[in-house]
């Protein structure tokens, strides 16, 4: 009964273990890469497009980091000189209202 009691006992152990790892494992692959920061210019760019996008497409308006340098390379870089825009309209993306067909005010 005692062995059969430190079996049951080990194997809980080691279920939990492995329980652990795999949510550890699935965290690291969901947010590893915001972890690892941005490491080139077209990382960068890329991000930018991104996160410029889905603003304008939920908010109508771009991210309020869009005009922050951020150091790239050695060099201060913002998603506004990217890009060479600073709203949704001169970036030429989206936003809800032409989405959804309506004609935004003049």
């Amino acid at each position: 009964m005692a062995s059969r009691l430190g079996l049951t006992t080990t194997l809980w152990i080691i279920i939990g273990a492995v329980i652990v790892v795999v949510v550890a494992l699935v965290l690291l692959t969901i947010f590893g890469r915001g972890m690892l920061g941005i490491t080139s210019l077209a990382d960068f760019r890329k991000n930018c497009e991104v996160t410029g996008r889905a603003s304008c497409q939920t908010v109508s308006y771009l991210p309020l980091t869009w005009e922050v340098n951020t150091p790239i390379d050695n060099k201060p870089a913002s998603c506004a000189t990217e890009w060479s825009c600073t709203s949704c309209d001169t970036c030429n993306w989206p936003t809800p209202s032409l989405i959804s067909g309506e004609v935004p005010p003049a």
